[in-house]
């Protein structure tokens, strides 16, 4: 099965250090994690300091050059999160296509960061199941650089099969959840530690969590949504999907950053114990 995903891999300012964030990139390392073959069309600049990972993980790195990769200072304040954008690399357009390799992707997962995927990849591949993570197409800049939620015209995502976003993405937007609904087939909506809700038309599916020690929360929406569209591909169910995503979900929590992806069978393992639960 190849899996394509299209976004920024980014610079997170943690503590005084660099590390690597974007959802292209946490998308990527789990779907590659899961035994796909895995591509990720980017825009980095040559001061990107994590390519070896992509290297070694044999992940296709497909990269429209910048002169600067995409740069987040991230700041926490107990449960409140405040984030800038101190530099963009190139936005990515449909055109840029002519940079992959001959393929059909059996999943195009679009994770925008800061508005810079261009919502037309949704008509690249008829055959594909088009995911998207709507966060990114939500942020804007202040111009002192923080980042605020912005409401975007929802009729855009018309023709994506399944988007993902959380509840605190549209708590400013009373009306955004029925009109996605209105455009989408598949909305998921994640709750944090209280799992996620799956509305498929007239119906509507929650789910709980898989119950961890939740220690750092960044990348759980892509591991998540990764996992779900990688589990929907292979057996078109929902209940299953959402399950096999939230187990996947519960490692990263555990931990910081990418060293917590899990494999298939750690994977497997949780879902057998959640459906105990």
């Amino acid at each position: 099965m190849n899996y394509l995903t299209i976004g920024h891999c980014c610079h997170d300012h943690d503590n005084g250090h660099y590390v690597l964030g974007g959802s292209a990139s946490y998308c990527s390392f789990l779907a590659k994690s899961l035994s796909l073959d895995t591509t990720v069309l980017t825009s980095v600049g040559p001061d990107f300091l994590f390519q070896n990972k992509f290297n070694e993980a044999k992940i296709t790195f497909v990269n429209k050059l910048a002169t600067h990769t995409t740069q987040f200072e991230n700041t926490s304040i107990g449960n409140e999160r405040s984030q800038k954008l101190l530099g963009k690399a190139n936005n990515i357009s449909l055109e840029d296509i002519n940079l992959l390799p001959n393929m059909v992707p059996d999943i195009v997962h679009l994770g925008p960061i800061c508005n810079e995927v261009d919502i037309a990849f949704k008509t690249m591949c008829p055959t594909s199941i088009i995911g998207a993570n709507i966060q990114g197409w939500l942020r804007h800049t202040k111009p002192d650089h923080e980042v605020y939620l912005k409401e975007m015209d929802w009729t855009t995502l018309n023709g994506i099969d399944i988007v993902f976003f959380s509840d605190e993405d549209i708590k400013f937007f009373p009306t955004a959840l029925d009109q996605i609904r209105q455009n989408c087939p598949i909305v998921v909506v994640t709750h944090g530690d209280k799992g996620a809700t799956v509305y498929n038309q007239s119906e509507q599916l929650k789910f709980r969590s898989f119950p961890v020690l939740a220690l750092d929360t960044v990348g759980a929406g892509d591991v998540f949504s990764t996992a779900f569209l990688v589990n929907y591909a292979q057996h078109k169910d929902l209940e299953q999907a959402c399950i096999f995503a939230n187990c996947a979900a519960s490692y990263i929590v555990e931990g910081s950053g990418l060293e917590n992806l899990p494999t298939l069978e750690m994977i497997e393992a949780r879902v057998g114990k959640y459906l105990l639960l």
